[in-house]
């Protein structure tokens, strides 16, 4: 799939899947108000949105951004876009908090390209805006198989933490967290897979 990469210079990274996370927020700010693709819903067209798409797909399965600046914005987000007027990068550019205004100030500033790869794939010009409805699925899935690669990774260190301690009881719980961890994960890589 194309590579979006950001890395704002002034941002320090504070959690394992900030670069997701800032990716689904960049998608918020810029595209968050375009229509993704229309359904129906009881009987009559819906037009899903960029950012309805990503808010309701991360509630779904109950997931809050792990850096804490960037799931405020995520928290704001979800409580305003349905008003009619909000303009994202408006609103959070204006944001009473100085650190909210910075890190969106740089996730906007950031010059991001797709690969060569995928714009010469046919011979037009395709802009990251005219790909959103291939790329956007792909980024909230991948962001959702990194949050449960780290659940993963969590457990295995608690496991360990528990077998130091002589905790049994514990590593049992904790094991079968994984193993549903790791059922999911299998199921989420086939899905990926397929698509």
């Amino acid at each position: 799939p194309p590579r979006v990469t950001l890395t704002p210079a002034k941002t320090v990274q504070v959690t394992p899947c900030d670069t997701e996370e800032m990716v689904l927020v960049r998608y918020l700010l810029l595209f968050g108000g375009q229509e993704l693709y229309e359904e129906e819903r009881d009987g009559m067209p819906y037009s899903v949105t960029v950012g309805g798409y990503i808010i309701h797909e991360l509630a779904e399965d109950e997931l809050e951004m792990l850096n804490p600046r960037l799931r405020e914005i995520q928290n704001e987000y979800r409580k305003n876009y349905r008003n009619p007027g909000f303009i994202p990068s408006k609103y959070f550019i204006g944001n009473p908090d100085v650190s909210i205004c910075e890190l969106v100030a740089d996730i906007l500033s950031e010059p991001y390209e797709l690969s060569k790869l995928w714009t010469l794939k046919d011979s037009s010009m395709r802009t990251e805006e005219m790909m959103l409805d291939e790329l956007l699925p792909k980024i909230v899935d991948n962001y959702k198989m990194r949050r449960i690669e780290i659940l993963c990774r969590e457990a295995d260190e608690k496991i360990l933490e528990f077998q130091n301690a002589g905790m049994q009881c514990m590593i049992k719980f904790i094991a079968g967290v994984k193993e549903k961890a790791e059922e999911v994960k299998t199921a989420f890589t086939g899905n990926l897979n397929a698509s």
